[in-house]
């Protein structure tokens, strides 16, 4: 979208304010004549994607518009994955809660099970919760990528981190056979 810094009514800012609350995802463009380094930065502040002052050199022009289109386009895409995994992440993570219910229910209600069976059972559920822990892991990544969430930093104990990752990444319990 383009808009005039200064036009009848209202100002190209109030109007690229009302847009981007609107319409998060529009990329605006804000030309003017009379541009100087206060309303640039304010055209910036309220959501503009660029701001060009006339007369407006003809590259410069075409690739502001080329990449606005590009921008809208990957906010577009983004925005479709993220709706995509949300989904894909509700449709798996319900069959895989099931499978780790009923390996529960196996294990607590099946009497006399070997040590070998025993230790199936506790694969599946292993398995399974991986399984829900990396498409919760897809849905935080994917919420992040859309912006929907805040990021807040805080300190961590690397070791620890690169320890259960480690961990994580054994196909089976430590010091046990394969089945």
């Amino acid at each position: 979208m383009i808009v005039d810094l200064k036009m009848p009514g209202i100002s190209g800012l109030e109007f690229a304010e009302k847009v981007a609350d609107a319409s998060p995802d529009s990329q605006i463009i804000i030309l003017t004549g009379y541009g100087d380094m206060k309303s640039a930065v304010e055209a910036m502040r309220v959501g503009a994607y660029d701001y060009l002052t006339k007369p407006v050199d003809l590259d410069r022009w075409l690739q502001t518009l080329r990449k606005a289109d590009e921008r809208r386009r990957l906010t577009e895409a983004n925005w479709i994955k993220a709706e995509f995994i949300n989904g894909m992440s509700h449709e798996v993570r319900t069959p895989l809660g099931h499978i780790t219910g009923f390996a529960q229910i196996l294990e607590d209600t099946l009497e006399n099970l070997t040590e070998k069976q025993q230790r199936y059972v506790q694969n599946i559920q292993n398995g399974a919760r991986r399984l829900l822990d990396l498409f919760e892991n897809i849905l935080s990544f994917s919420t992040l990528k859309t912006g929907d969430v805040q990021v807040k930093l805080e300190s961590v104990n690397v070791k620890d981190i690169l320890d259960a990752a480690i961990e994580e990444s054994r196909p089976y319990p430590p010091n046990r056979e394969s089945p």
